[in-house]
């Protein structure tokens, strides 16, 4: 028996919920609470095998995003647009690719049969994919653009999405700020106020935003350490920075330009699955059990449409 209740998100980092939410015990537990039956098991370990990429020295029988793609898309069971997206939530261990006790676990929790309890652990575990789902970025917190894309799919609100997504992020979100200077070769570039929980490519778009150089033709750098894409920016400054200098070393063709448009309020918050579940669990948040879900059932996948 596992004490659901004290292993609840509360205090906790995002890397030890998805420590818990990967044990067996867990496993088990959860796949009972969302009455996948042994059956429903046959029938996803006989699709699995029946697409999956073979068994190597260095990984398991598995799916990578391209055979995951080719799978959906076959069995029409999610829009073509959030392939991607349902592939990234069922990686949890970001490989790449991903085995059968993944895929089960993934398809449980999208099943349109599995109930939406949130003081259960189906509801929990539901709601972490929820929150994977949306975490485009990677940071292991939701940006404002990825907390705007969850309240569009809610559509539970008769509130603009704009400001529904402002009045969560003020409510639920974090500020964590640190000024930042972009330097060239030239000298000074640009100025401006990020979230710490940014990720490289989050603070390419702003450079971006500030010039007319693409994201996909920067290269940063902090100090003399490189500033990648999937970078959190975060780990890449001291602790308590109030500034952060980069230096933009290579660019694509471009000229520096006047400001885009002036970012919403709220933008640099960045909001932890600890306050998405409570929002969700005091129904703060209403609406999410239609988001993460297949447009099919289990055992209506044996035979394509």
């Amino acid at each position: 028996h596992i004490d659901f209740s004290a292993a609840r998100v509360y205090g906790k980092t995002l890397a030890e919920i998805t420590e818990f939410l990967l044990r067996k015990d867990v496993h088990s537990l959860f796949l009972g609470e969302a009455k996948v039956g042994e059956a429903d098991v046959g029938v996803l370990k006989e699709l699995f095998d029946r697409n999956c990429a073979a068994a190597t020295d260095e990984r398991p029988a598995h799916f990578t995003r391209e055979i995951f793609k080719s799978f959906t898309t076959r069995y029409k069971l999610v829009d073509p647009q959030d392939e991607e997206n349902f592939f990234r939530a069922m990686d949890v261990e970001r490989r790449g690719w991903f085995p059968f006790e993944a895929f089960l676990l993934g398809c449980a929790a999208a099943n349109i049969r599995t109930t939406h309890i949130i003081n259960s652990l189906t509801g929990y575990m539901r709601a972490w994919y929820i929150f994977r789902f949306y975490n485009v970025s990677g940071s292991g917190t939701l940006d404002y653009d990825e907390l705007a894309c969850l309240v569009k799919d809610l559509a539970s609100s008769e509130a603009p999405v704009t400001d529904r997504t402002v009045e969560i992020a003020l409510s639920f979100g974090t500020f964590s700020t640190v000024q930042v200077r972009v330097h060239g070769l030239g000298g000074s570039l640009c100025e401006f106020y990020a979230s710490k929980r940014w990720t490289g490519s989050q603070v390419r778009r702003e450079i971006g935003r500030h010039t007319s150089v693409p994201a996909q033709s920067q290269q940063l750098l902090v100090g003399e350490d490189l500033f990648e894409g999937h970078h959190v920016l975060e780990d890449m400054i001291p602790a308590g920075a109030a500034t952060v200098d980069l230096t933009l070393i290579r660019t694509g063709p471009g000229t520096w330009c006047e400001l885009g448009p002036e970012r919403r309020k709220g933008s640099c918050v960045h909001v932890t699955f600890e306050r998405f579940f409570g929002a969700v669990a005091t129904e703060r948040i209403r609406g999410t059990s239609r988001l993460f879900r297949f447009q099919r059932g289990i055992k209506g996948l044996q035979q394509p449409s």
